[in-house]
């Protein structure tokens, strides 16, 4: 096979395997939630418009708490327990269960790191929810097999 057509022009490849993005402006609910040792996220305790919130530990220096979030994907609500979260902040996201650090997927372009909450018990970035571990920074996305979604002026629920 040649690199070069007959116009002397070179060829690239088609891949088979191609990731799309999309955009949406309808709410998405996270009804599944994991941390890496497959413990589950969604918690009972907090309900956010008759919907379970997603429950992670934060912590920062000597400051621990946990931090209860929407699970509407682009609704920026949460609520904080035993900690005062500061604006522009980076902070430990880890299981509320074992304690175990979110894994990062990304860095953010704000300097912070995108943080995967999985969305399968195998905790494979197959799919997951990223959200960003600075406080304040609007960055999230949510990838569900080969698609990865990122939020589009989303009006808060």
């Amino acid at each position: 096979m040649s690199l070069f057509n007959r116009k002397g022009m070179l060829k690239f490849p088609k891949p088979k395997y191609r990731s799309t993005l999309r955009n949406i402006s309808t709410p998405y609910i996270i009804k599944e939630c994991f941390c890496p040792n497959g413990h589950n996220l969604i918690n009972d305790d907090v309900i956010f418009n008759n919907s379970k919130g997603i429950l992670v530990e934060v912590s920062r220096f000597n400051e621990r708490g946990t931090l209860s979030l929407s699970p509407f994907y682009g609704c920026k609500n949460k609520i904080s327990n035993g900690i005062s979260l500061k604006i522009n902040e980076l902070y430990d996201i880890k299981c509320p269960t074992c304690q175990v650090l979110l894994p990062t997927f990304n860095n953010c372009h704000c300097g912070g790191k995108i943080v995967s909450l999985f969305m399968n018990r195998e905790g494979s970035f197959t799919s997951f929810v990223g959200v960003c571990n600075r406080i304040g920074c609007p960055e999230s996305n949510i990838k569900l097999d080969d698609e990865l979604i990122k939020e589009v002026m989303i009006a808060a629920i």
